[in-house]
């Protein structure tokens, strides 16, 4: 089978997942299918590790048609936020400022960067910063006295960024590398703007650095075009790993639970099975990345990493392959629970080996992969 066969027949097993994920808007058979209860009628998880069918609530989340999801996507544009640090804001006074000089301005150009501004300032919650009377979220931001409350955000683009990196990483999660593409220069800034950014001492700038940039831009672009690109691009199986670990997992569970105390976020029901999904995706990534990734440093992958990147339900499995007589594994030191790199690397390419790895596969015929691409499949 070549390799556009088999990429196609992965990307259908991503379509089915997504299939099932459309059938199932609130994730009530999902639910029946990974929990059980036990003898004291308490839900538990029915094995020991998350398996592919956990992808399903992540593409659920990118279909984005309910009212479960768009509660979830705001849930994680708090947590997002709440997350990040500010070192230096601007006041109130500041912005006001800035609105006001664009609206005088009253150009073509100055009202769309009003608009955006506008955007930006709810997005990135600028009012809550700027002044101790304007809040985004009176309850959640305890505010010591009474304030004005913001209108809600347009999270779409946030939406849209999460959505293309999500789909992204579950493709590479079934072995499927494409290559981050350099930008395109339609992109590239105009000289004058940079020179602006220069005379403010935000960035140097002179004809000789702007031209040498471009002219290695260009360079880079005729690469991709006559099908090199794959020589010089990063693989995305292991670029995507770092965005996919921005995201919440279950130790952020109290975190994320906090924010139902929220008056403008309504705690979708079933988040816990949203972080679930992202738990078992990053460790997937991870222990992908240890396996496939000959630039990776570490020695060792531990039992539950190679059961992820598997699909095992539990560790036993990898266990048992220490009773056969042909046995390639090797354990990495006396406490048995971590392989060393080198076996578990000699065992994935054994043709007596059931499970399917999915090892990476590259085919530049593709065109950028989405999920209305597969689906359309």
């Amino acid at each position: 089978m070549n390799n556009q066969d088999e990429i196609n027949n992965r990307l259908l097993k991503i379509k089915e997942l997504a299939q099932l994920a459309k059938d199932d808007p609130e994730l009530e058979i999902f639910k029946s299918v990974i929990y059980k209860l036990d003898k004291k009628k308490i839900m538990r998880l029915k094995h020991e590790l998350p398996w592919r069918s956990f992808l399903m609530p992540l593409i659920r989340l990118i279909q984005n048609e309910t009212e479960e999801t768009n509660s979830f996507w705001k849930v994680l544009h708090r947590w997002f936020f709440q997350k990040r640090i500010p070192l230096q804001t601007l006041d109130i006074e500041d912005i006001t400022f800035i609105l006001g000089n664009l609206e005088k301005s009253n150009t073509k150009k100055s009202k769309k960067v009003l608009e955006k501004f506008k955007k930006y300032i709810l997005t990135n919650e600028l009012l809550d910063e700027a002044s101790p009377f304007i809040s985004s979220d009176l309850i959640q931001k305890t505010t010591n006295n009474p304030a004005f409350e913001t209108n809600d955000a347009d999270i779409s683009e946030f939406i849209e960024w999460s959505s293309v990196l999500l789909i992204k990483t579950i493709i590479a999660s079934y072995g499927i590398t494409e290559v981050e593409r350099v930008t395109n220069l339609d992109r590239f800034p105009d000289f004058d703007s940079m020179k602006i950014l220069d005379k403010h001492k935000l960035v140097p700038m002179n004809k000789k650095i702007y031209k040498h940039i471009y002219d290695s831009t260009a360079d880079w672009l005729n690469q991709e075009a006559m099908g090199m690109y794959e020589y010089y691009g990063t693989p995305i199986e292991y670029g995507s790993r770092w965005g996919i670990e921005k995201f919440p997992s279950m130790e952020d569970f109290d975190d994320i639970l906090d924010l139902q105390w929220s008056d403008r976020i309504k705690l979708p029901t079933h988040f816990d099975l949203y972080l679930l999904s992202f738990d078992y995706l990053q460790k997937l990534i991870s222990g992908r990345s240890k396996l496939f990734n000959n630039a990776h440093r570490d020695n060792f992958i531990t039992l539950e990493e190679m059961a992820y990147v598997i699909g095992s339900k539990n560790t036993k499995t990898i266990r048992n392959e220490f009773f056969k007589e042909d046995n390639k594994l090797r354990y990495f030191d006396a406490s048995k629970n971590s392989i060393t790199i080198k076996s578990a690397q000699k065992w994935i390419k054994d043709p007596k080996r059931k499970q399917p790895i999915y090892e990476p596969l590259f085919d530049a015929s593709f065109p950028d992969l989405t999920l209305d691409y597969i689906m359309e499949l």
